[in-house]
């Protein structure tokens, strides 16, 4: 058994799913304490405007506390994502210069050496308090610490020479930078670190249907693939392949036009 067969034995079959609950265990807790306060009113009025109205919130809460599980071990328990086997797929030649950017939860970056042997692979952690506010990032990267171990670098000015990456990877990081303007200068800066043929794999849930129905408002989170669009389009980038993890989790690469 390889080493990659190895590390994924050794996880739970449930551990995407356990740490989904980990970091946003207050939305959690909402919905259970929601469910016990409408249960114990229901069970002492009479008022039959006021039952309709708790019993809609019990099983609002209800179904987007199940389904947001159910999807999220879907997705990094079951699917192949976490395999990261298809990640060979993408990258052009064995001795590629890939870059793993990430927010301080490195998905990939362990296993790289493993994929690519014959690759030089760098890390980078983009995290910055200032901007990235969202409190389940912040619990986290507390309870899983930091994946580089080392302060964050700024997104918008990468310690990289121009044209010395082949292939970026932003694993489930790219969205915690919030302010549009950040996000467009991220962009320009991969622009400029990517050879003029290099390629940026975007994993992400979005903003869309899918990802409403299975977490509820936890969805605005995500960003649509038209912010995905401006983004990357502004930087000089457009969309070469889409493939799905699940109905809720797209795969994008990008190249420039006309490379």
């Amino acid at each position: 058994m390889n080493s990659i067969a190895i590390r994924q034995h050794q996880v739970s079959r449930f551990k995407g799913m356990a740490d989904i609950v980990r970091y946003n265990w207050p939305f959690y807790l909402s919905a259970i304490l929601i469910t016990l306060t409408a249960a114990i009113v229901l069970n002492v009025s009479s008022n039959r405007p006021l039952n309709i109205a708790l019993k809609c919130a019990m099983a609002i809460a209800f179904w987007w506390a199940v389904t947001s599980l159910i999807a999220s071990h879907w997705i990094y328990d079951r699917s192949q994502l976490t395999s990261w086997r298809w990640l060979r797929t993408v990258v052009s030649h064995p001795s590629a210069r890939i870059l793993n950017i990430h927010a301080g939860l490195d998905h990939v970056g362990p296993l790289l050496c493993d994929l690519f042997p014959q690759a030089s692979c760098n890390m980078l952690d983009i995290y910055d308090p200032r901007t990235m506010s969202e409190p389940s990032i912040r619990r986290a990267r507390r309870i899983q610490g930091a994946a580089s171990g080392n302060p964050g670098v700024d997104s918008s000015n990468l310690p990289l020479e121009s044209g010395s990456v082949d292939l970026v990877l932003l694993i489930f990081a790219a969205h915690e930078i919030r302010e549009p303007s950040v996000r467009h200068a991220f962009f320009r800066e991969l622009s400029r670190v990517l050879t003029p043929t290099g390629r940026i794999i975007l994993v992400e849930h979005h903003r869309d249907a899918a990802n409403f129905l299975a977490y509820g408002p936890g969805f605005l989170h995500f960003l649509s693939p038209r912010t995905w669009r401006r983004a990357a389009g502004h930087a000089g980038f457009q969309i070469r392949a889409t493939n799905w993890f699940t109905p809720f989790v797209r795969c994008q690469t990008w190249e420039r036009r006309n490379s």
